[in-house]
């Protein structure tokens, strides 16, 4: 299913006023959304002003909000911030993410979930 829009090549998504209009017809209980960083302080941010912006009219429409961030991202600030620490119901990152950074989200109330890297998994 598509929601129409402008579609973006690099990213191969849809943003504008078309995608966003689709929000409203749909019933999201839960919304995975990337972020090009996140911050306990400034929030969920994204490098394009498009993604950024579709995922704040979807946020106003969700009962939950999961971010999926590596830790490379965590702590890290970007150009647009969609959505306050608030919003942010559970983060999934990676096992690099230090433990001083998953306290400073936990902290904020978000529920943060460790994944952990291929690398790290120890044969069964």
């Amino acid at each position: 299913m598509c929601t129409g829009g402008e579609y973006e090549n690099r990213s191969r998504s849809y943003t504008g006023a078309s995608a966003e209009d689709a929000f409203k017809r749909f019933v999201i209980r839960t919304a995975f959304l990337g972020v090009d960083a996140l911050d306990p302080e400034r929030g969920a941010m994204d490098l394009n002003h498009g993604h950024g912006v579709l995922k704040e009219r979807l946020i106003e429409k969700v009962d939950r909000v999961i971010i999926l961030a590596d830790s490379s991202k965590l702590g890290e600030r970007s150009a647009y911030c969609f959505a306050d620490i608030e919003k942010v119901d559970t983060l999934v990152t990676d096992d690099e993410a230090s433990p001083e950074i998953i306290a400073r989200f936990e902290n904020c109330g978000v529920k943060v979930v460790r994944a952990l890297a291929k690398k790290s998994r120890k044969p069964s």
